[in-house]
């Protein structure tokens, strides 16, 4: 008996420990915005961000095939087109990915250094907007010289998710602004 009623407080300590270091991240500018909060915001989002870069992935995947099979009809014009628009639907899918990889770590930040954290995920989510911009736009370019419906569909499919993943880098801002460092200044640390 005395050996399980030291099994349960142990459990019930850790218990503790975890709770409370889960949901206490907060930082100088907003007080009342704790870990708990900010991932029931932010996990949705990241969440559909893995699965719009899977989809980004087979979207790639299917048209490389279509470009690989354009290798053989002979039209380098077509073959060049094909291959341009798998690089930048790949370009933006490891983009999606990268910042999937990366915020997916929130619970798991040290509460002195996710302000700094937060900051660095921002920069990060406006140079993925910035470049999703152009993705669109080069996909668009070389869409316009291709003759096949299927790499027609392939394309606006991956357009479309790039277009989603940037209400999901919209949203992940907002979410995550009021956390980080305010504009114009800098901390740097080592």
């Amino acid at each position: 008996m005395n050996r399980q009623a030291y099994t349960l407080c142990l459990c019930l300590g850790l218990l503790v420990v975890v709770y409370s270091g889960c949901t206490t991240l907060t930082n100088a500018q907003d007080p009342d915005v704790n870990t708990t909060t900010l991932l029931e915001t932010v996990n949705p989002l990241v969440a559909q961000l893995y699965l719009n870069q899977k989809a980004l992935r087979t979207a790639y995947l299917d048209l490389r095939s279509l470009a690989q099979g354009a290798a053989f009809v002979g039209k380098d014009a077509l073959l060049n087109h094909l291959q341009k628009a798998c690089l930048y639907i790949d370009k933006a899918q490891r983009s999606a990915h990268h910042q999937w990889e990366l915020l997916s770590l929130l619970d798991a930040i040290r509460r002195e250094r996710a302000q700094d954290y937060f900051t660095l995920r921002l920069n990060g989510l406006e140079a993925a907007m910035f470049e999703s911009t152009y993705d669109l736009a080069f996909l668009g370019t070389y869409q316009a010289f291709i003759d096949l419906p299927a790499a027609h569909s392939d394309i606006e499919r991956a357009m479309t998710l790039i277009r989603e993943n940037r209400t999901l880098y919209t949203g992940l801002i907002r979410s995550l602004t009021p956390l980080a460092h305010p504009k114009g200044t800098s901390r740097h640390t080592l």
